[in-house]
């Protein structure tokens, strides 16, 4: 039975978010190129709950760097290097959770943001008088700090900042265009998505308890996407293609 006058949430929230970004770009040598850049973010949640009249506050910061190195091999060739951090602050309503048997009741204003370190290396190369152009990157992201569901041995649930996840691949791309009515184009990639340290429970009867190891269930091991297009010479402005997405768990 419908039950519209029991509301299972009412609140309202308001989220700011700024940030600023500066990036310096600099030739090494000649034919080396640097670029450095840092951003700083500052988000804001602002909560009022209508249900039990609770209400707060929390403001995440933070400091993001970033540096690469690219070298141009000449010849529509190149290599690059690129390190970067990222951050995730916790979601609106895993902050303004009440926490169990807290009396008064307590927020989790102890969750801190996920942290990402991302290392990548690739290069490019454009071929047979550019019609041609391939691509490929090897990465790995390593992350810390993720939001953990953790069952209490009393059964209820704890958040926690302490899941660390490893996601590393290759991502891979080629264009083909042998006349200017045809042209080809494949890109996708393949990659590993799995629980490093990843506690879920502490209850002793629970079979597992934790993820170390596992591959993360939603997330896909390949994916690409293949496009033939048609631009007729003889219909201005016209164009026709066929294209086939592929996504493997």
């Amino acid at each position: 039975q419908e039950r519209p006058d029991i509301k299972i949430a009412d609140y309202d929230a308001i989220i700011r978010n700024g940030a600023l970004y500066a990036q310096y770009d600099a030739a090494l040598f000649k034919n080396l190129r640097l670029s450095l850049g840092v951003r700083y973010d500052v988000m804001s949640f602002t909560y009022d709950n209508y249900l039990d009249k609770s209400s707060g506050s929390k403001k995440y910061e933070q400091l993001t760097p970033k540096a690469g190195l690219t070298y141009d091999l000449g010849n529509g060739k190149g290599l690059y290097a690129n390190f970067s951090q990222g951050f995730a602050p916790p979601a609106l309503t895993s902050v303004f959770r009440k926490k169990p048997n807290t009396n008064p009741a307590e927020f989790y204003y102890n969750l801190t943001s996920g942290q990402f370190n991302n290392y990548e290396i690739g290069g490019w190369a454009s071929l047979w008088k550019n019609k041609i152009y391939a691509d490929v990157a090897f990465y790995q992201m390593d992350g810390k700090n993720e939001l953990l569901n953790i069952r209490q041995p009393d059964n209820s649930f704890d958040y926690q900042s302490a899941g660390k996840t490893l996601h590393r691949g290759i991502e891979y791309g080629i264009t083909v265009k042998p006349t200017e009515e045809y042209s080809f184009r494949f890109g996708g990639t393949t990659a590993l998505h799995r629980f490093e340290n990843f506690l879920v429970s502490t209850k002793a009867s629970d079979a597992v308890k934790k993820l170390d190891g596992f591959i993360m269930p939603t997330s896909p091991k390949t994916a690409f996407n293949t496009e033939i297009s048609y631009y007729p010479k003889w219909f201005k402005n016209f164009r026709s293609a066929v294209e086939w997405q592929h996504l493997d768990g």
